[in-house]
């Protein structure tokens, strides 16, 4: 257990009021645009506020207005948080490597690159908030979710590049969004069984999860009792 000294424990909205993060409503960020994943990371972050636990995000955010927001966040949620980011640009990310404990340079769309990163953890929490095609986001569920241990959460951010008009994030054949990754995750979770029609990958995510929960723009998976795979 975590031991830091805090006698009041600031809500996930208190840190992110003033800071440069799109994490949460509007009116608690300084750019004025932002999404509302605080309602996740309130609801399953928390109880993991105690403990030491480690944390991976896809994502500093390099070429955006955003970039490296969230890790203050992070260090300010978690006080004892073993902290690692993985990043594609390498110039922009070198940048941040002294406020984090592990950096990782790689494409997220190739599971060896990702495998690096895996092979530095467990880690108890994962974010998705990197390039946000439909492959790469694909990849890094079906890549990083089964290494969570029992109980761990992986929070999919960006969830409206499936509908949104821009060809850049359509980068699969036969139509296959996250969108409809996540509907036949979800098909097979209710059935309990795989699905030969799904998209390939969406069955083990559905057999090693317990609980698949979306919210606006974003979908939170938990990790049922099995074993980490490593």
């Amino acid at each position: 257990m975590c031991n830091p000294g805090i006698t009041e424990w600031p809500s996930f909205l208190d840190i992110l009021y003033n800071s440069d993060t799109d994490k949460g409503p509007t009116e608690r960020t300084k750019n004025g645009y932002s999404h509302l994943y605080h309602v996740a990371y309130q609801k399953y972050f928390s109880p993991f506020r105690s403990s030491q636990i480690r944390l991976l995000e896809i994502g500093i955010g390099c070429k955006q207005r955003f970039v490296g927001a969230s890790i203050p966040i992070w260090r300010n949620y978690f006080p004892c948080v073993h902290l690692s980011m993985f990043e594609y640009e390498r110039d922009c990310a070198e940048k941040y490597r002294s406020q984090i404990d592990e950096l990782f340079i790689g494409d997220q769309s190739k599971p060896s690159d990702l495998q690096r990163a895996i092979d530095k953890g467990p880690y108890h929490l994962m974010v998705d908030d990197g390039g946000h095609t439909h492959n790469q986001q694909i990849v890094s569920l079906r890549t990083l979710f089964p290494t969570l241990p029992p109980g761990g959460i992986y929070v999919l951010e960006d969830m409206q590049t499936s509908v949104i008009n821009d060809p850049n994030y359509y980068d699969l054949p036969n139509g296959i969004t996250t969108h409809k990754f996540i509907a036949d995750v979800i098909e097979q979770l209710h059935r309990r069984t795989t699905n030969p029609k799904c998209i390939e990958g969406s069955g083990e995510i559905a057999r090693l999860a317990v609980n698949v929960d979306c919210i606006r723009e974003a979908c939170i998976f938990v990790r049922n009792s099995e074993p980490a795979k490593v």
